[in-house]
């Protein structure tokens, strides 16, 4: 495996030691899970924002009634 040495602060290093102690997790296994995380929220607020702009677009709106007329819904 290969490795990378990354210079954090006193602070965040603690705050990784100690996570990854209560959890039974390494370093990588917490970094990993947090970077995941991260990527995770990004999508959720990008889709978040997406929905708030298209129930703001008239063309959009107009579309979906379109197919739910069609629908019959």
């Amino acid at each position: 495996m290969d490795t990378t040495t990354v210079r954090v602060k006193r602070s965040t290093r603690d705050l990784l030691a100690r996570y990854g102690d209560d959890q039974d997790k390494t370093a990588d296994e917490v970094i990993l899970a947090g970077l995941v995380a991260l990527e995770r929220e990004g999508v959720r607020k990008r889709a978040e924002y997406d929905a708030a702009r298209l129930s703001r677009d008239p063309a959009y709106l107009a579309d979906v009634a379109d197919v739910q007329a069609a629908l019959g819904a």
